[in-house]
């Protein structure tokens, strides 16, 4: 089935969030929130380490393979300077083995989703109703499916393309 008629009613979606919910319950967000080291894939996830503050949350997800944001370490503090004092920003670094429930922890405080396209822009499912996700593409290349999910769950999506990386691609680009 097309992406976009996964869940073509809010009904499905807000119950797909509540199993969500209840697979990762209070208790065990509770006992991941203790861990005495989260893993270094979170190692800048604010998002689980304060409980609900005044400020806005931004999370940015970087991808550890492809796809990567490049000077990632600029761009997020170049994000934390345009959003201001008022936003927190967080970073979740994609690994295999990061525990499903933090992603979800994190998320469900986020007002703003970064990241790269790929199947990780479906963690928009997690997100709030009226936040925003960011999905930066590759040159050249832009689809849709992950904005029309995101429509369902009533997040905001806004997208941009990343310029080419090589003169040739510079030169390429720019004759279509």
């Amino acid at each position: 089935a097309p992406i976009y008629s996964w869940l073509s009613q809010p009904e499905e979606a807000e119950s797909f969030r509540g199993s969500i919910q209840k697979l990762c319950d209070a208790s065990h967000s509770k006992a991941l929130q203790s861990l005495v080291e989260l893993p270094p894939s979170f190692a800048e996830a604010q998002c689980l380490l304060h409980d609900v503050t005044d400020k806005r949350h931004a999370v940015i997800y970087q991808r550890d393979r492809t796809r990567k944001f490049i000077h990632f370490d600029e761009m997020k503090e170049r994000i934390g300077q345009i959003l201001g004092a008022q936003w927190t920003v967080s970073v979740i670094i994609h690994n295999d083995g990061n525990p499903p429930c933090l992603i979800v922890q994190c998320l469900t405080r986020a007002d703003l989703l970064i990241t790269p396209h790929g199947f990780q822009s479906m963690l928009n499912m997690f997100l709030p109703r009226k936040s925003y996700m960011i999905e930066v593409f590759p040159t050249r290349y832009y689809w849709s499916g992950y904005k029309s999910l995101g429509l369902a769950w009533d997040v905001q999506h806004a997208w941009a393309q990343s310029a080419p990386l090589t003169t040739l691609a510079y030169t390429l680009a720019s004759f279509t």
